[in-house]
């Protein structure tokens, strides 16, 4: 009987336990109804800071430098974040108590870390230049890091703990409210304050829907009495040529006739001033913005306007943004034309500012992941076409390769002094040679573009008495943040005009050296033209110059730019020959 008994106050006791662990279980298990408006709160808030409002304020506050409004991409940028919001909704909405509470934190953690990240701890990035946030100092994406990783521990944690009173529930539905608010905030006031963020670019530049833009205009062009062709691979550094050989060692047997100078040094070390020092000879100073300088070197006398007095039709094939704007270029230039924009796509246009909004809010050990996040690099995304049909030049190999491989050439009489600058090797990212990134594939495709028109020239008979260089606008950057910190040459070949049998001869290689003020002096010593430019400056031909001393200037690509200017003595590759002599914070960006 006992026996009996003691098992039914067992049995009554486990039922009283269940009971209290389901009515326990029961209390502590937040209602579907009580989930749904800081679920949903918590949910909308990581879309809307990353793909709508962070979007939204790096357009409003840097609207000159974009080609498009708003409407191009908001509306799609804010469907992303719906479905976005519907997605992460859906997949932590009916989940057990438990992990609703530990998934639910982590959103908060991250909405609360990407509004820290891209209003407080980014530093002085900014959008100019190449992939802003590749290289910051090392002890910085670690501080970075272990920031993020206590953050979102320490959120789990709290997720974890017992929250009988919903003090924890309740400070982090205010902290998603106040980030979401904050944002909200954000992107209004700067959308309210500019008077130009309702208006088109054609309105906020005061002008008509055209804009000038070099275009393909008579890249099919070859004179039957003089041409000159300066190609122009961007950062086309002197390792990525020496690379080339080294995985194919005929890489260059097709420049017979050239001289390949080894150890020549670019004074700049970005596009921006670089191209547009290489065409006109006159240097940068950090006391002009961006647009002051083109208006300065292209309305003054330069070695372009030399070239166009000799006779020659002057062709620049290049992008806007950092060789010129629709408002410097000058008239001279003979591919320039009045082109109207069209956007290519509205989707790509929302999904690359989407993507823009996850770079600004990642931690900075994630930045590098992100490819070329700068102003400029929307105006891929936009088509120029002049009113005669012409099509904008955009530089990039695969665009720039089938347009030449398709050319039907025709002859003129006039001179021709044709610039083709293309990418190149900007995108390098990989020494393999199988690598479609790498610096030999990247060469590999910018060859091809350049040999198309030596083979006409061969074809035609002109080969012999053509001007040709192949050359970089400055080297492998290598980084963007500090000051030079390892070697940079840019490779160099040379071929001026010459009799038959010099223009068979094999590649020659050359240890001279040289710099890129030596290049438009030996174009007009090849062409038979006195340049007063080059000889005010006692700039000599590439063929006479072995310097003593050379000179590179650095500029960093973040916040307040940092100038360092370098004189090189002896060997260029040596870097124990780099010497800095100045260095000189201006308080802006280069680009700026």
């Amino acid at each position: 009987m006992k026996n009996i008994e003691k098992n039914k106050n067992d049995n009554k006791n486990k039922e009283n336990q269940t009971v209290t662990s389901e009515k326990k279980e029961k209390l502590e298990t937040t209602p579907k109804k009580k989930r749904l408006a800081v679920t949903l709160i918590a949910t909308f808030a990581l879309p809307f800071i990353l793909l709508v409002a962070t979007p939204l304020i790096v357009f409003s506050n840097n609207i000159n430098e974009f080609l498009f409004s708003w409407k191009d991409f908001l509306p799609l940028c804010f469907l992303f974040a719906v479905i976005i919001c519907g997605i992460l909704f859906s997949a932590i909405f009916f989940l057990p108590e438990r992990a609703y509470r530990i998934c639910l934190h982590i959103v908060i953690a991250f909405d609360l870390l990407f509004f820290i990240q891209s209003t407080y701890l980014n530093g002085s990035m900014s959008l100019s230049g190449d992939n802003m946030g590749g290289s910051p100092a090392l002890a910085s994406k670690i501080i970075n890091l272990i920031f993020w990783v206590l953050c979102m521990a320490g959120f789990v944690v709290l997720a974890i703990l017992k929250d009988k009173k919903k003090y924890i529930k309740t400070v982090s539905l205010v902290l998603c409210v106040v980030v979401l608010f904050t944002q909200f905030v954000s992107a209004l006031t700067p959308m309210l304050s500019n008077k130009n963020f309702f208006k088109t670019k054609a309105e906020r530049d005061g002008t008509d829907a055209t804009i000038n833009y070099l275009t393909y205009k008579n890249m099919n062009k070859y004179s039957t009495t003089d041409n000159v062709y300066y190609f122009i691979i961007d950062r086309f550094d002197e390792n990525y040529a020496e690379e080339a050989v080294s995985h194919k060692a005929d890489f260059f047997n097709h420049l017979t006739g050239f001289t390949w100078f080894q150890d020549n040094i670019a004074l700049y070390g970005h596009t921006f001033p670089a191209m547009a020092y290489l065409l006109t000879g006159i240097e940068y100073s950090c006391e002009l913005d961006r647009c002051e300088y083109f208006k300065e070197v292209y309305s003054s006398n330069n070695y372009l306007q030399e070239i166009k007095n000799a006779g020659y039709d002057v062709n620049i094939y290049s992008e806007s943004y950092y060789t010129y704007t629709s408002s410097t270029v000058p008239d001279y230039i003979s591919n320039k034309e009045p082109c109207t924009s069209s956007l290519k796509s509205k989707f790509k246009l929302a999904w690359r500012m989407a993507e823009l909004g996850v770079f600004v809010g990642s931690p900075l050990f994630c930045k590098s992941l992100f490819n070329n996040m700068s102003s400029s690099a929307f105006d891929n995304l936009f088509e120029f076409t002049s009113l005669e049909g012409y099509t904008g030049y955009t530089g990039t190999n695969d665009i720039v390769l089938p347009n030449v491989e398709k050319l039907e050439f025709e002859e003129t009489t006039n001179k021709q002094f044709n610039v083709i600058h293309i990418e190149g090797c900007h995108e390098e990212s990989s020494n393999n040679p199988d690598n479609k990134n790498s610096s030999y594939a990247l060469l590999t495709k910018s060859f091809k573009i350049i040999n198309t028109f030596i083979d006409n020239l061969k074809d035609k008979g002109l080969y012999d008495e053509a001007t040709i260089v192949i050359t970089g606008d400055h080297a492998a950057p290598y980084n963007h943040f500090v000051s030079v910190y390892n070697e940079r040459r840019m490779a160099l070949f040379f071929k001026p005009s010459q009799t038959e049998a010099e223009s068979q001869e094999t590649l020659k290689t050359s240890k001279a050296k040289v710099e890129q003020k030596n290049i438009m002096p030996t174009i007009f010593e090849s062409i038979g033209v006195t340049s007063e430019i080059a000889t005010a400056n006692g700039d000599t031909s590439l063929f006479v110059t072995d310097s003593a001393e050379r000179k590179h200037v650095w500029h960093t690509y973040v916040g307040d730019v940092t100038e360092y200017i370098y004189k090189i003595t002896g060997d260029g590759s040596n870097f124990d020959n780099w010497h800095e002599i100045s260095k000189k914070t201006y308080n802006r960006n280069v680009m700026d």
